[in-house]
Order: structure tokens, then C-alpha cells, then sequence
């Protein structure tokens, strides 16, 4: 896979102090997923019920968004023996540890992992619960308990790449830097006094990767435990590439008064609900073929701007732009609307003004758009807003990748819809994490099926009563998916709380669960 990277500003040369105090140009590691790119450290983990996993990543912009990603640090060969993995699956940050060989925790963030930009993204296990940051803000929460398991299968940890025996398309494609290892739970204080600046050798620290060697094939262990780094391949050709480090990154500065602001970075968000204000309404049920939809945009937390742009992605199959359809607001009093159609199923929208005196901050509506659905239109289709650039009053831009999605279905929003969302046959039958979980409006399953059989998909509340049956039918090989509405089999809504989620195919079962939030 060929990296693509957003050109967020122009790097500046920065002498950073590293723990040994030696003052050297500050590098990072930058890995190509199709070379299967990986820094081979030995093993590092511990077995206890305290572990943190932390990094600076900036992933491509075209990694995989199914069920395949990018491994950031590999701790696991499969579901039995996870020791901390933190890596991207279906376009968010996950974590993973096993507390026996049978009992698998997974927990994905509860929004997409920025691509194209620098963000710092930390796995924490404190004995009690699983916790995902990004950016120094939680991004996600799952309550597990027990030890970590002394069980290995591993090829070792590895640093942007699996370390089991399997080579598929999960190697990191993307940079990366500042990798630390800990066998202590890091709070979110912790975590934001340091992301931002080298630390020297401490208690529980046992990794520290700052990769400012600049050359070569080797990189130190900091922490002073000896975990010295092999740059390699799995199986493909060459090794990671040297490139200018985080603490070089301009927009590494806006990230870290983000953090200590306690705020996310702005970014543009999807509405289905036409009404006056920002509802986040994201799924529309009984979708009619050749019906126009239209959406607004809303912007959050905007610095003082004097213009914008967004992209949107759809499928030119199941979905047309309308021409002309895009109208902006007067949040930028005098903005000239702009619409690029780039290509099929690609559409950006946006403006700019002439005046230098007409500015606008804050969170307000932008605009809408609208869609025609087309005659194939079979299940339901996602439109996806993958990309925002702000126009800012002092010159500069600021691009980011929110990754609003919005679903129209062609159904009543608590009946299945099935549709593949990839081909080719899977190896084993899996049940995927949910996401987004936690959920409010409606969350997407997906699941796999090795060989042609009958499946049942459904969902129990925690105290293991029935509510309802996803899917039960005999299924062909291949990948499917499906969206709950968080409804029983009655359409009723369920009240908030943790749910199950369990897949069955012949001997095959597995259990998700899904934490619905009203």
C-alpha cells in the first residue's frame, strides 16, 4: 500500500533533549504496511493487572477501514494470548489483553483514529478497566478483571507490526514515535504531563523507544531494560525509514493546548435531522429509491476562520450528488460556496470569502447537501465525511480528520440488514467488536463465516433474557454486516446498559458486548 500523508505545515528544525541528556535531532520511524515493516524488541510484557501502552502515530490517510488496520504495538498471536496490543481496527484505535487463554477483551475507541496527523494514542489495563486515549481524552471504557496471561505465542512484541505468524494487511502504514511500555496503569494526568516531551528511565517503565538515531538498523531501549530494537520485515523487503520526529511537527503544538485545554481539535459533523441545531441524528430508516436527502453540517469548536472545506465519500452505486445541492449558511458572513466533484463518489463542499474582515469562531451550521438513492439500492448505504480544512485568520490551515458518518437504510431500523463489506473468504468465523460502542442512535456488527452454514446472530441483556435475533439464516462464505438500532424484537427501544451480542455457526460461538447509552 502506498502512504498518503495531509501536508499539515512545514516541519522546523527542533533540538530535542532525550533521556540520557545528549542533545540530538529528534526522528521518528516511518513504516509501509505492504513491505510489512516492523521493530523487532524481543519480549516485553508483564503478567500482572497493571499495563500501559503509549505512542505518537501518524497514520496513513488510506489505511484499511474493514476488518484489517494498522498494528501500532503487536502484543498477541490470536485470542488466546494477548498482552496488550494496541493497534487500528475498522478505522479506531483498539486494545487488546486476554486474562486466560478463553477469556479475550477487546475495546475500540468510541470515535475514528485521526489519519494524516500526529496524535498520541495510549492503552491502559488498571486491573478493574480497559481505557483508550487519544490525545490525552478518553475515548473509550470497558470494565475487565483478572491478570494478564502468562500464555505466549508470540513472535515477540513488535513495534508496527503483528506478532503472530499471519501476514495480512495489519503492519502499521504510518509513522511513529516515542514508544513506552509500562508495567504500571498511567492515569490521564500522567499520561498528559509527559506525551508532549521526553522522559528519563522510571519506575515501571519497561520500554522506552525514542527511534533520533536518525540511521542504521537499530534503536535503543531507554528504559534501561536492554529491549533493543531490530528495524526488519516480516515478510516483505527493506526496513522502516528514518523521518523528521513528532517534537518537529508544528501541529504537534496545537494537539498539546488541545490536550491541556481539556478539548477535542474542531472538526465538521453530519446531520440527518434537518431541523434548527445539531442533532447528530446518523441513521435514517425506510429509504426509498429515488428520494432526495438532504444534510446539514455543523461545525464544532472552530478557530477564527475565513473559510472552510470538507470531503465526503459515498458509493456512486447505491447514492448521487445532487448538483448544485450544496447551499453554505452565513456562519462566515459573505462565504462563495464552492463544489468540487473529484470523482465518483467523491464530492467536496466548502468556501472561502475576499474580505479580510469577515471572520466566524465557534460552533455553528455551515450548510447542507443533498442525495439522490439510486434504484440498486439494496440494505443501506453509509456517506462518509472523511476530511475538513479550516481557513484561518492569520493565513495558516488546519486539516483533520473527523470521520462523520451518516446511514440511510432501506429498512425499519430494527430488522437486519445484511450486506457484504468486503470479499474473499475468511480463514475462521469471527464476531467483531461493535462499533461505535458505547452507542446512542446504532451501532455496526460484523462477523465472518469460513464456509457455507447456517448462523445465528442476536442479543441478550447481562442478565441472559433474550431481546432479539440480528439474523438467523444460512449463510454463503464471506463477510458480513449489519447495523442494531439498540430495539427487541418488538421495535421497542432498550434502555441503557452493557448487551450481548453472540454469534453462533455450527461448534462456533462468540460473545461481544455492546454498551448502549441513552
Amino acid at each position: 500500500m502506498k502512504s498518503a500523508y495531509l501536508a499539515i505545515a512545514a516541519a522546523v528544525t527542533l533540538i530535542a533533549t532525550t533521556a540520557t541528556g545528549a542533545d540530538v535531532e529528534d526522528y521518528a520511524l516511518r513504516c509501509a504496511s505492504d513491505q510489512w515493516h516492523e521493530v523487532d524488541v524481543g519480549l516485553v510484557s508483564t503478567t500482572g493487572d497493571q499495563y500501559t501502552v503509549e505512542a505518537w502515530v501518524r497514520l496513513a490517510t488510506d489505511i484499511p477501514t474493514d476488518d484489517v488496520g494498522s498494528t501500532i504495538v503487536g502484543q498477541h498471536a490470536d485470542g488466546t494470548d494477548a498482552k496488550g496490543t494496541l493497534d487500528v481496527h475498522m478505522g479506531r484505535l483498539r486494545f487488546l489483553i486476554n486474562t486466560s487463554q478463553s477469556q479475550h477483551h477487546e475495546l475500540m475507541s468510541d470515535h475514528p483514529a485521526p489519519l494524516g496527523v500526529w496524535a498520541h494514542m495510549a492503552g491502559v489495563y488498571d486491573g478493574v478497566h480497559m481505557k483508550l486515549y487519544i490525545d490525552g481524552q478518553q475515548a473509550g471504557e470497558l470494565p475487565v478483571t483478572g491478570s494478564i496471561t502468562g500464555y505466549d505465542k508470540r513472535r515477540g512484541t513488535r513495534i508496527g507490526g503483528y506478532s503472530g505468524t499471519y501476514a495480512g494487511d495489519c503492519w502499521l502504514d504510518g509513522d511513529i514515535d516515542e514508544v513506552r511500555i509500562w508495567d504500571v496503569a498511567r492515569t490521564q494526568e500522567q499520561l498528559l504531563a509527559d506525551m508532549f516531551h521526553p522522559i528519563s528511565p522510571r519506575t515501571g517503565l519497561i520500554g522506552y523507544w525514542r527511534f533520533d538515531e536518525g540511521s542504521g538498523s537499530t534503536t535503543a531501549d531507554l528504559s534501561g531494560n536492554n529491549h533493543h530494537g531490530q528495524l526488519t520485515n516480516y515478510r516483505g523487503s527493506g526496513q522502516p525509514a528514518w523521518v523528521p520526529g513528532v517534537f518537529t511537527q508544528i501541529d504537534t503544538l496545537e494537539r498539546r493546548q488541545a490536550a491541556l485545554a481539556d478539548r477535542r481539535l474542531p472538526g465538521i459533523f453530519l446531520d440527518l435531522d434537518m431541523s434548527a441545531g445539531d442533532q447528530r441524528l446518523s441513521t435514517l430508516q425506510n429509504i426509498n429509491p429515488g428520494e432526495i436527502y438532504w444534510l446539514q453540517l455543523h461545525v464544532k469548536d472552530a478557530p477564527e476562520i475565513g473559510g472552510w472545506s470538507a470531503t465526503i465519500r459515498f458509493d456512486p452505486e447505491k447514492l448521487q450528488f445532487v448538483e448544485d445541492s450544496f447551499q453554505p449558511s452565513d456562519f462566515i458572513p459573505g462565504l462563495s460556496g464552492k463544489t468540487n466533484l473529484v470523482e465518483e463518489g467523491w464530492v467536496e463542499v466548502g468556501g472561502d470569502i475576499l474580505s479580510t474582515d469577515a471572520r466566524s469562531s465557534g460552533s455553528g451550521f455551515l450548510g447542507t447537501v443533498a442525495f439522490e438513492v439510486s434504484s440498486r439500492l439494496e440494505g443501506g448505504v453509509e456517506i462518509l465525511l472523511s476530511e475538513v480544512t479550516f481557513a484561518r485568520a492569520d493565513g495558516s490551515t488546519l486539516r483533520e480528520q473527523t470521520l462523520s458518518r451518516a446511514w440511510l437504510i432501506a429498512g425499519d431500523g430494527f430488522t437486519a440488514v445484511l450486506e457484504p463489506y468486503r470479499e474473499g473468504v475468511p480463514a475462521t468465523p469471527t464476531l467483531s467488536q461493535n462499533f461505535p460502542n458505547p452507542f446512542n442512535a446504532a451501532t455496526r456488527i460484523r462477523f465472518q463465516i469460513p464456509e457455507a452454514s447456517r448462523a445465528r446472530l442476536e442479543v441478550f441483556d447481562l442478565k441472559g433474557q433474550h431481546l432479539a435475533v440480528l439474523a438467523e439464516r444460512f449463510f454463503a462464505p464471506g463477510y458480513y454486516e449489519t447495523v442494531w438500532e439498540g430495539r427487541d424484537a418488538e421495535g421497542r427501544k432498550a434502555a441503557s446498559g452493557i448487551y450481548l451480542i453472540r454469534l453462533e455457526t455450527g461448534s462456533y460461538q462468540q460473545v461481544r458486548k455492546a454498551l448502549l447509552v441513552r
